[in-house]
Formats: C-alpha cells, sequence, structure tokens
C-alpha cells in the first residue's frame, strides 16, 4: 500500500516550467518591442522593480531571490536590444539608488507619486547617460520624443498596479 507522502503531488516542477515560461516571454515581448515601436520596453517598470527589490534587501535584510537576478539581466538585455550604450542603465541604477532614492523616499510622503517619479527618473537618466557615452566617444545620441512620455506614462501605471505598497 503507498504512503500518502509519496502520492503528494511535486509542484517544483510546475514553478519551474512557469518561471521558464515567464522569462521567455519577457524576452520575446522585448524582441517585439524591437519590431513594434508602439510597445513600452519596460525599461522604467523593471527599474522600479530592481529598485524595489534592493530597498527590501536593505530594510528588511532579505537576500537577494533569482527574480533580481532576471530582472538585472533583462535590463542589461533590453539596452542593448533598443540601441542603448552599454552598462548606462547600471550606471544609471547605481547613481539614482544611491544619491536620489533616499532624498525622494524621505521628501516624497505619497507613495504612488515615488513609483511614478522612480519610473519617469529612470527613463531620463538612461536617456542622459547614453547621450553622456554618445558625446564622448562623438557619435550622435537620442532625442527624447513623445513616445518616451508615453513609455512613462504606461509603464508608471502598471507600477502602480504591480508595486503598489511594496515601499513603505
Amino acid at each position: 500500500m503507498q504512503t500518502l507522502s509519496s502520492m503528494q503531488r511535486n509542484r517544483f516542477n510546475f514553478r519551474f516550467v512557469k518561471d521558464t515560461f515567464s522569462i521567455l516571454m519577457l524576452f520575446c515581448y522585448e524582441i517585439a518591442t524591437m519590431c513594434c515601436g508602439i510597445l513600452p520596453p519596460l525599461l522604467g517598470l523593471f527599474f522600479a522593480y530592481v529598485t524595489i527589490l534592493e530597498y527590501e534587501k536593505h530594510e528588511k535584510h532579505i537576500a537577494f531571490g533569482a527574480s533580481w537576478y532576471v530582472a538585472v539581466v533583462f535590463l542589461l538585455c533590453a539596452e542593448q536590444i533598443h540601441g542603448y550604450a552599454l552598462f548606462c542603465v547600471a550606471l544609471s541604477f547605481f547613481i539614482f539608488y544611491f544619491f536620489i532614492f533616499d532624498y525622494l523616499l524621505e521628501n516624497i510622503k505619497f507613495r504612488n507619486l515615488l513609483l511614478v517619479s522612480i519610473v519617469c527618473i529612470a527613463y531620463l537618466l538612461i536617456v542622459a547617460f547614453n547621450n553622456l557615452f554618445c558625446y564622448i566617444l562623438q557619435q550622435d545620441g537620442m532625442n527624447i520624443g513623445y513616445e518616451y512620455l508615453i513609455f512613462m506614462g504606461v509603464e508608471s501605471v502598471l507600477a502602480l498596479l504591480l508595486f503598489r505598497g511594496r515601499i513603505l
């Protein structure tokens, strides 16, 4: 007669398949944003997500999980797919988190506005560092057009839906 413990369902395989499928869908979406210019590249959303995970690590002393590494790899791949200079997203994140985030956290009491400002500042810093690198290399820089404002708006709404209540 089988014991009850050997009849239990193994959820690890399902979670692994679900996580792998989610990661593949994210990268397929990122490739689709390259082909179709109206889709937002989700740079600001993942920038906010990495910021929230970093904040939770320092406040709650929680170690980084696989989601943090997936988000960082996604940001690095997205910057290359969309033609930004190598590591301008990483440099933007370090400058933002260590110099700007604490100031915003202390002065903005309305946390939904904090999420929106993280997404908008992320785009502004990424484009600013990309243009700085292009200036140093004597290449043409990127211009901020109306599509960046649309991307900021869409990703701000997504950040409010996904991350509300994560920064207290």
